[in-house]
């Protein structure tokens, strides 16, 4: 079992502070997509560190993963900062990762990212495009 793998077994067993440096191991271990992109959602999501989780994300992408998984958070990173053009050209992105390989559950998912954007939502508190 690899630092990735075991980073998520601790997440996954509510043991946040050991999944989080077991997570910064494996990015200190290699730079790649996996670690890079684990260590920014547990900023992003579990964390609230924006900045940082953004400096990661961005290392990710540099790579141009197949993944559609730091696309999304690059997106989600972007509409909490109100970057709108910027969320929705990465959400973009993320879909069309996705276009290229059956990913189960994403298609409902998929089907309110651009309601998302457009009319705003209560889920992510952004109502700029509501009337």
């Amino acid at each position: 079992m690899n630092s990735n793998e075991k980073a998520i077994e601790m997440f996954e067993q509510n043991k946040y502070e050991e999944a989080m440096e077991l997570f910064q191991q494996a990015v200190h271990k290699s730079r790649g997509v996996q670690s890079l992109n684990n260590l920014a959602w547990m900023y992003f999501y579990e964390e609230e560190n924006d900045d940082k989780a953004l400096e990661l994300i961005r290392e990710v992408v540099k790579l141009n993963p197949s993944s559609y998984f730091p696309y999304n958070i690059l997106g989600d990173i972007y509409m909490k900062q109100e970057k709108w053009t910027e969320a929705n050209n990465d959400y973009k992105t993320m879909i069309e990762r996705i276009k290229y390989g059956y990913v189960p559950g994403v298609e409902f998912e998929t089907d309110f990212i651009g309601g998302c954007y457009l009319f705003g939502c209560k889920r992510h508190n952004h109502l700029e495009y509501e009337q």
